[in-house]
């Protein structure tokens, strides 16, 4: 297992994360305690989902995420 990132790791992060710059929260969630998943609307992507584990990774997905919500920590914008 790596232990540290590399030049074309961060490059490759850098080009896969540019594009949610300018993004909106549509969504965010915490199904488990070290689970955040953000739903984010993008003009260049459309919606994403970020997840992000607090034990250290984090990635993007289109794919919808089925989860079972534990306590009432959903939270959307309301217009």
């Amino acid at each position: 297992m790596k232990k540290a990132l590399t030049g074309p790791d961060i490059g490759q992060l850098v080009r896969g994360w540019q594009s949610l710059i300018g993004s909106r929260v549509d969504q965010f969630g915490r199904p488990d305690l070290n689970t955040v998943i953000l739903k984010l609307r993008s003009r260049e992507r459309g919606t994403v989902r970020l997840l992000v584990d607090l034990s250290g990774w984090a990635y993007i997905t289109t794919r919808f995420i089925k989860y079972r919500i534990k306590s009432r920590c959903l939270c959307s914008k309301s217009s």
